[in-house]
């Protein structure tokens, strides 16, 4: 559990450095996922004004359906 937070304070860093430099991100999650649930995703979501869209990969062609979500900053980034 320690490394998974870790791995999303990273995350949230990288999320606001990229944020702060006017650059576009994307960030890909499982659905399974509960990063977006950690308070300090919930911050930057907050911070940023974050959207969701969740997607399948079977839909651009992968032979499994896994379930994905995508967060930016920007629907039209989407």
């Amino acid at each position: 559990m320690r490394n998974g937070n870790v791995l999303a304070a990273r995350a949230a860093l990288l999320i606001v450095l990229a944020a702060s430099k006017a650059c576009w991100w994307v960030m890909e999650q499982p659905s399974s996922s509960v990063m977006e649930d950690l308070p300090i995703m919930q911050y930057i979501w907050g911070l940023l004004g974050c959207y969701k869209h969740k997607m399948a990969m079977a839909d651009y062609g992968a032979p499994t359906l896994k379930k994905t979500h995508l967060y930016s900053r920007s629907w039209v980034d989407m």
